[in-house]
């Protein structure tokens, strides 16, 4: 009996030392355990502008304002708010010319706020001042970029001076996005298929592209377009097609391609005569 008694002795001491041992080890497994790392995207306000030369690319290319260290905090260290961000964008803290402002000289900007989704920004043009081409696509190209850092679906740019609103699409509906739509749409029921069809405005925008570059003489990238009030017909899109005349380095004017009514349900499209 008392050898018994000593093996089962030796037989639970065991016992304990492995469950000791499993307990060390899964304590070690534990601390060597690594919680995934969330990589956050680096905060940005502004974008500039780096000319041909000093691309590596051969073409004017965009540099946002944290790349460039350019300022984009304010002194209580917020991001700037879009208004200090157009600011910012007038002047540069760059001296070898490897980037500069894409806010052309002569250019006064009065105000930049965001209003729900809709990015607006008011400027004038002072006497004398001859903007290139390539000064007017970079204006245009660094404010919507601006605009998109504040999540705007939309820019409106609003130059006081010629009377002239140019308005800007920023976020477009991708192809797998719009997949999953319709797929959503074909388990709805009728009514429900009636809503999500509706024609949007950025729909309408792209039918009268189409429009004109199919009918018109007038070279497609140079269109610019906007949707205006229709105070007549809440079942149309009343959109104007227009273009920038004169050669470079004189003052520019604007002439109408057209104006266009655009079915909100149907997207028919008509010449508004």
């Amino acid at each position: 009996m008392k050898k018994i008694g000593v093996i089962l002795g030796l037989f639970l001491i065991s016992l304990l030392l492995a469950a000791c041992n499993n307990s060390n080890e899964t304590d070690s497994a534990e601390g060597n355990w690594e919680e995934p790392v969330e990589i956050e995207q680096e905060s940005n306000r502004g974008y500039y502008v780096i000319p041909s030369e000093e691309s590596e690319r051969g073409e004017y290319t965009y540099i946002s304002g944290s790349e460039a260290g350019e300022q984009i905090y304010s002194e209580d260290d917020e991001l700037f708010d879009f208004g200090q961000t157009i600011e910012a964008m007038t002047t540069t803290e760059n001296d070898d010319g490897s980037y500069h402002s894409g806010i052309y000289e002569g250019v006064e900007i009065e105000e930049a706020t965001i209003d729900g989704n809709q990015a607006i920004v008011k400027y004038h043009i002072n006497d004398d001042t001859e903007a290139s081409q390539q000064e007017m696509e970079d204006f245009e190209q660094v404010l919507q970029l601006a605009a998109l850092d504040f999540q705007a679906e939309e820019l409106e740019i609003i130059n006081e001076t010629e009377r002239i609103i140019s308005a800007y699409p920023l976020l477009v509906e991708t192809e797998d996005s719009a997949n999953d739509n319709s797929s959503s749409e074909e388990n709805s029921n009728t009514e429900d298929q009636e809503e999500n069809t509706e024609i949007t405005e950025e729909d309408a925008l792209s039918i009268v592209m189409d429009f004109v570059d199919e009918h018109k003489d007038v070279d497609r990238e140079e269109v610019k377009m906007m949707v205006q009030d229709n105070q007549e017909t809440e079942e149309y899109y009343k959109i104007q097609a227009f273009v920038f005349s004169g050669e470079e380095g004189e003052d520019q004017m604007t002439n109408t391609v057209g104006w266009y009514l655009v079915d909100k349900e149907t997207g028919d499209i008509e010449e508004d005569m």
